[in-house]
């Protein structure tokens, strides 16, 4: 017998009512995620997988963005059924953040969770700079946990997509990489690294 499973977790796809990976990203995308950028810089300068630029030489998402750009990893038309609601009953968001241009300082960037398929977002946009990350690697990259509450978020079964945003007021562009973007649910064991 031959039975779908989940790449990162090992764990049985099931197609009834629905699957979407709470791994978003590690080495690539997620089963049900999509990653875009906006407002970046073309050219070569975005990458869902840019090989070897991630933690210990994996791949990560990287992009060159300007000034009102940003990253999304998206599940697309998700939110609205079971099995489709990647946000729902979830205690925390981990991901590893490099700042390419500046390795060691915060990208210049807001995270928020949203559905712009419904026109809803969490009511927090959290400025990064303001976080503080739980590791801190020699070569930059910053480890992120984000507990669920931190979004103030009254229906997060119903956001579909994780999203960096610069700040206002930025003047040039920045260059920042994501990788080992992780949903957690209470009781699961945790991604690692």
């Amino acid at each position: 017998n031959y039975r779908p499973v989940d790449c990162s977790s090992h764990r049985p796809i099931r197609f009834d009512p629905g699957y979407i990976s709470d791994t978003i990203y590690d080495d690539f995308p997620g089963v049900g995620w999509s990653w875009f950028a906006f407002n970046y810089e073309p050219e070569n300068k975005f990458a869902v997988v840019d090989k070897g630029k991630g933690l210990g030489g994996s791949a990560a998402s990287c992009a060159e963005l300007k000034p009102g750009g940003g990253m999304t990893w998206a599940c697309r038309e998700c939110g609205s059924k079971a099995g489709y609601q990647p946000f729902a009953d979830v205690g925390s968001v981990t991901f590893w953040m490099l700042n390419q241009g500046s390795p060691g300082s915060v990208p210049p960037v807001w995270l928020q969770l949203n559905n712009p398929d419904i026109e809803k977002a969490c009511n927090a946009k959290l400025d990064m700079s303001t976080i503080t990350p739980d590791t801190k690697q020699a070569d930059g990259w910053m480890k992120y946990t984000i507990p669920m509450q931190t979004f103030d978020c009254p229906n997060p079964e119903q956001m579909n997509q994780l999203l960096w945003n610069t700040k206002e007021g930025l003047t040039s562009n920045i260059q920042m990489c994501l990788d080992n973007v992780q949903i957690n649910r209470p009781g699961a064991p945790t991604a690692s690294p």
